[in-house]
């Protein structure tokens, strides 16, 4: 068999409780529902109330997310422009310096540095061969 034991305290703040709901005068549980009431509806006025300015917070977070894409898109295209203008000034640069004018001249081989050393062998030979005459 089980012992359930609670303390003479325990007891004594039970029978309070009981008696204070049996024994509070309706008119004082009306007026307490009534504040209650009230408050709740405090409550629920200011639960409209952020829900309102949440929902303008959104559509505010919303026209930014917009903008912010919009100018990352403008600054990459605008990369993208630069790099492109990069390339055009280092190969007008390149060409002016004769260095590209050189290598379209040797289109029969891949690297013009290829050209110069069958040059010299040739001249090479060339000496050789009148070198035995």
């Amino acid at each position: 068999m089980l012992n359930f034991s609670i303390p003479l305290i325990r007891w004594s703040i039970i029978i309070s409780f009981k008696y204070r709901i049996f024994y509070t005068p309706l008119s004082k549980i009306d007026d307490r529902l009534d504040e209650l009431e009230s408050r709740v509806a405090g409550y629920s006025e200011k639960v409209e109330t952020i829900q309102d300015s949440l929902s303008n917070f959104k559509v505010s977070i919303q026209r930014w997310f917009t903008l912010l894409a919009l100018f990352i898109t403008l600054l990459l295209l605008w990369l993208a422009f630069s790099q492109v203008g990069l390339f055009v000034l280092a190969r007008r640069w390149y060409i002016s310096q004769g260095q590209l004018a050189d290598a379209s001249v040797n289109s029969d081989s891949t690297y013009p540095e290829d050209d110069d050393e069958e040059d010299v062998e040739a001249e090479a030979k060339e000496e050789d061969i009148e070198n035995v005459y």
